[in-house]
């Protein structure tokens, strides 16, 4: 039901048209402007109000100028016995939304009415249609912002080579989230790092964020809130607690922030560690090709004088055969012995020289994985 204002001077006039209306709406009746003016600013509201115009005092184009100077919008329908061209003109300009002549017509003036409150009602609908549009517009834009905040988040970190670089990154997302707070990243080579929008965190801040590393994934305490990983805690001083659908986004978006800055993190551990493994890797390596370099030039140089040392030896052998009385054929037995002795000390130093080129081939498959491990 649709809260109705009559404002005539004339009690009879005001009489008719609370009769007219008050079977569908309920109605508020004023003697003058200066009246309903009164109870506007004591807080009454009306859905329409039918407004006379010669009235004591100030009159309806007075009446309606200052009620819509106020803000006040609501349908005005102008009920006078006047209905001249100038006098409809300045109800228009005073801010009026109809106009109908004296005597009153039922039908017209329920008509009218009707018409007005279908209009408002769908005017405000529109409104608050409007409004709830801007709104998601604006939630849906501040979102693409927020989001933006954290690709570029993403992009920042990994091209972050420490985990120093990593809490600068993660605080400037932090800023642009118009937060403030302080982040410690933890690390098997650097050690603990607490570090805060302003600069390095205070020995009071370090200690707290100890004290909370072991609260759970996320921990919320009235405009504070902390997040931890492994490697890295997240500490927010000035959380939106009186902006239920910020807050919730921001808790989303902290929490994607903190799990990215902690990927990096492991990233960063394992490149050390990996680097660490090369740098032994190219150590152990080049002591090995120092020592089969070494191995293959002694069984070089054993395997020269073995051969050096065997011709001597058959000469030797040779020679002494002669200087003893034995029969050729004791001479030639003897003979066949060192000639089979040699041969296979021979056959001993070819295996030994197909030993050389194994190492050297060793030493090139060593060379090799090297070059592929820097």
């Amino acid at each position: 039901m649709a809260r109705l204002a009559i404002v005539d001077d004339a009690e009879v006039q005001r009489r008719i048209l609370t009769v007219l209306m008050e079977k569908e709406h309920e109605v508020g009746a004023y003697a003058s402007g200066d009246a309903f003016l009164a109870a506007l600013a004591a807080g009454e509201s009306f859905d329409l109000i039918l407004l006379d115009i010669e009235m004591p005092g100030i009159n309806g184009y007075e009446t309606c100028r200052r009620m819509r100077a106020n803000g006040y919008d609501r349908p005005v329908v102008f009920v006078s016995a006047h209905d001249t061209a100038p006098e409809r003109v300045e109800a228009y300009q005073s801010g009026a939304d109809d106009f109908i002549v004296k005597p009153v017509s039922v039908h017209e003036l329920q008509h009218k009415v009707s018409a007005l409150l279908q209009h408002s009602t769908a005017i405000e609908s529109l409104a608050n249609q409007s409004r709830t549009a801007q709104q998601v517009a604006f939630t849906a834009m501040t979102s693409m912002g927020e989001l933006g905040v954290l690709m570029d988040f993403m992009r920042q970190s990994a091209g972050c080579t420490t985990p120093e670089a990593v809490a600068d990154v993660l605080l400037t997302a932090l800023a642009a989230y118009g937060l403030h707070g302080v982040v410690q990243v933890r690390s098997s080579h650097a050690g603990t790092l607490d570090k805060s929008n302003a600069s390095q965190a205070s020995p009071l801040q370090a200690v707290v964020m100890a004290s909370l590393r072991d609260m759970g994934r996320i921990f919320v305490f009235g405009s504070r809130g902390i997040i931890n990983y492994e490697r890295i805690s997240l500490l927010v001083h000035n959380l939106p607690t009186d902006d239920e659908e910020r807050l919730g986004r921001l808790r989303d978006n902290l929490a994607l922030l903190a799990e990215g800055a902690e990927t990096r993190l492991a990233g960063i551990e394992a490149a050390s560690a990996l680097g660490s493994l090369q740098a032994d890797a190219s150590q152990t390596l080049s002591a090995l090709r120092t020592l089969l370099a070494d191995a293959t030039n002694r069984v070089h140089i054993a395997r020269q004088h073995n051969q050096h040392h065997m011709i001597e030896l058959f000469d030797t052998l040779a020679r002494l055969i002669d200087s003893y009385q034995v029969t050729q054929m004791q001479r030639d037995t003897i003979r066949e012995m060192i000639e089979d002795g040699i041969e296979e000390s021979l056959r001993l130093n070819d295996e030994a020289a197909l030993a050389e080129g194994d190492f050297t081939r060793v030493i090139a498959l060593l060379e090799k994985l090297a070059n592929n491990n820097t």
